[in-house]
């Protein structure tokens, strides 16, 4: 009978339970030997719910995007060799969004390492500085007194999650390596009574609260800055609070920094991640009011204050890419200054620290000088309705429609991941802003893989509706993501534009290549979506009229699971229509400029 005094049984369910203890309700896992330890004793554990993916990157990803949704780790488990590397993409994506993540790879003993064993490879800080903190833990050897390497086993085990929640700096990623020794599966299984003593209250080892609040120093230097009349503020991903998918502010209510903006009588230019939502302040269509180059000449700020990461906009980066204007920088516990502009760098939540300023400031709004912000927020105004009259006149649901109206078609208290390259600059440029709706994406290092797991994952994590935005390449990268393998079923409905191809490219420098050189960056792939969809045991319907989309998405979400709406869109028109649509914004700005 296996009992608290295996080496290997007390290791995996000690680690597993103290993962418990300290916040760790979902584990994601990836079929292996090796790890069948930690599958075993996690399975027994009544405090986890456990999914299954039938590869490593996709249920990185699946608890990847967990994390999103609930703000807590969740954990991804792998058995030992290239399984541990597939985690790395996610890994990177954690580190670079602040995203808590839990990376536990099953290892080889270190008797078997450098000595051309099997499926071995150098797991040990395998992921580099991508982690905030890592650790190995080896089985001992023969049955012994486990007292003492349990305290230092719960101990490890506490230290890392609170570097994934952020106790000590930005909330990320963190891996356990564990070196497993045989036997993996005894012959008798009693893995409920092999964790040893904890804490006797069902407490973590060690209890490392984050403090969050901005410190009081850094709400001064924010506040030395607030004297400008002619002030902007540029909001990016990362800008709202990092704890998950709460509910949104209803609709008519601001945002701390939406209400910032108006109390400072500053426009807020807001990209869709930044969760601002709407207000006074809040600028429709910042992009095209950015693009104006007449409406900037006679509308230069006296202080740009930066919250979050860097913009995606390249309109919007301009304002930031100037060193003749105080930039302020605001971001949690990272050096956020791509164009090397920023004359204050603040390590503070930017919501927290809008939250801080607000009290800081008292009742009294700023008075307007001279229509400062209304001239910001009627350039948003009239770009927004050019856009919107231009999009209305199209009979067919091209991208840059299909990014206006899916967003404003989505219920109430909705989530919308949006994939990386084209679309989520479509619903940046297009979209209606909405304080009922979430809008997440993998922001930090902007891939497209591991898309469908992470749309799962954040589907897994929340009881909101969720409905996904991307392209035909994200889909085909990550097809893998849409097989359900195990565990709660995630529901969510992935629209999917297919324009057979990388259709950003056009409006990248390869687009002015020939088109036989072309070809290789925009990779046609002829790849039949609906007809994958049905191998993976799925459904997709295609939809090419506006007026088709509300229903096709409702009939979607209907049948449960991970369900596809296809949108057949051609790459030329796409661009042609960019051109246009932006000509058509800018002119609407420029009339009253």
């Amino acid at each position: 009978m296996t009992t608290a005094s295996d080496p290997t049984a007390a290791l995996a369910a000690t680690i597993v339970d103290e993962l418990v203890r300290g916040g760790v309700t979902e584990l994601v896992l990836a079929p292996g030997s090796r790890s069948a330890p930690l599958v075993l004793a996690a399975a027994a554990h009544p405090g986890l719910t456990l999914h299954a993916r039938i590869d490593e990157r996709s249920a990185a990803f699946v608890a990847l995007g967990l994390g999103r949704a609930t703000g807590r780790p969740a954990a991804v488990l792998c058995t030992s060799g290239t399984a541990v590397a597939s985690l790395h993409p996610a890994v990177l994506e954690a580190d670079a969004d602040g995203v808590p993540l839990v990376a536990l790879t099953a290892d080889r003993p270190p008797e078997l390492r450098g000595v051309g064993a099997n499926q071995t490879i150098d797991q040990l800080r395998i992921f580099g500085r991508a982690v905030r903190a890592d650790a190995e833990l080896t089985s001992p050897e023969g049955h012994v007194d486990l007292a003492e390497p349990a305290r230092g086993w719960r101990g490890e085990v506490a230290r890392l999650l609170a570097a994934a929640r952020g106790a000590a700096g930005p909330p990320g990623p963190v891996q356990l390596d564990v070196a497993l020794r045989e036997p993996l599966v005894p012959d008798e299984l009693a893995w409920s009574s092999a964790p040893a003593a904890g804490r006797s209250d069902g407490a973590p080892w060690t209890a490392a609260p984050s403090a969050r609040h901005p410190a009081p120093e850094v709400i001064q230097a924010a506040v030395a800055h607030l004297g400008a009349r002619r002030g902007l503020i540029i909001a990016g991903s990362g800008a709202r609070p990092a704890d998950g998918l709460a509910l949104p502010l209803p609709a008519e209510l601001e945002t701390p920094i939406a209400a910032l903006g108006r109390h400072l009588g500053w426009p807020v230019l807001a990209e869709p991640t930044a969760g601002v939502g709407t207000g006074e302040a809040v600028v429709a269509a910042p992009d095209a009011v950015a693009r104006s180059e007449a409406f900037l000449a006679d509308h230069q700020p006296e202080v740009v204050l930066r919250l979050g990461r860097a913009v995606l906009s390249r309109p919007l980066a301009a304002l930031a890419d100037r060193d003749d204007v105080p930039q302020v920088a605001v971001a949690e516990g990272r050096w956020h200054d791509p164009p090397r502009t920023a004359t204050t760098l603040l390590a503070a939540d930017p919501t927290r620290l809008c939250e801080a300023l607000l009290e800081h400031l008292g009742p009294s709004a700023t008075p307007d000088d001279g229509g400062w912000l209304a001239a910001w927020v009627g350039a948003g105004e009239r770009a927004r309705r050019a856009l919107d009259a231009a999009l209305d006149a199209r009979g067919e649901l091209g991208e840059a429609r299909l990014a206006r109206d899916l967003p404003a078609a989505l219920p109430r208290d909705s989530v919308l991941v949006v994939g990386s390259s084209r679309p989520i600059r479509d619903v940046c440029e297009y979209a209606v802003p909405r304080g009922d709706l979430a809008v997440v994406g993998n922001r930090g290092a902007s891939g497209i893989d591991g898309f469908a797991s992470t749309v799962a994952g954040v589907a897994l994590g929340t009881d909101r509706p969720v409905t996904a935005l991307t392209g035909d390449l994200s889909v085909l990268h990550d097809a893998p993501g849409l097989v359900h393998a195990g565990g709660p079923q995630a529901h969510a409905v992935l629209v999917v534009v297919d324009n057979d191809g990388g259709g950003i490219f056009a409006g990248l420098p390869p687009g002015r290549l020939p088109e036989e050189l072309q070809r290789w960056f925009t990779t046609p792939h002829g790849a039949d979506l609906e007809g994958l969809a049905a191998a993976l045991g799925t459904t997709c319907r295609s939809v090419t009229a506006p007026e088709e989309l509300p229903a096709a998405v409702a009939a979607a979400r209907s049948r449960g699971g991970l369900q596809l709406v296809r949108v057949p869109t051609n790459r030329a028109v796409t661009a042609a229509d960019h051109t246009t649509l932006r000509a058509r914004a800018v002119a609407a700005v420029d009339a009253r400029a």
